[in-house]
């Protein structure tokens, strides 16, 4: 009777663990699906801020370090959006951090 019981909680047991696996598989997804859309939205604006500043005079070092902040992104993410793991999403993370304020238009008086 007891290893009926047992085995019918090991049963229960490993129920409850896949429904966790499952809770923080979906956590995980959900986490990535952010990290995406903020990297999508990111490369948008620096892409445009680039497009912008190609257009003006004066711009090369400032066009030259958007370019450079755009390769890395794309480098990190060669493999697709499938591809990337817990390292690659620290890396993006740390790249958004990075060009956080790249394309922050401050005003002139602001210092």
């Amino acid at each position: 009777m007891n290893t009926t019981t047992n085995s019918q909680n090991g049963k229960d047991n490993a129920v409850c663990k896949t429904a966790e696996c499952k809770d923080v598989s979906a956590e995980a997804r959900t986490k990535r699906e952010q990290l995406r859309s903020r990297v999508k939205a990111r490369i948008r604006e620096l892409e445009d801020s680039l497009t912008t500043l190609k257009s003006q005079a004066g711009n090369v070092r400032r066009c030259s370090a958007l370019e450079t902040e755009l390769q890395l992104v794309y480098d990190c993410m060669a493999g697709g959006w499938a591809n990337v793991g817990e390292v690659e999403a620290a890396k993006l993370n740390q790249w958004l951090d990075n060009t956080k304020f790249l394309t922050l238009r401050m005003n002139p008086h602001q210092a």
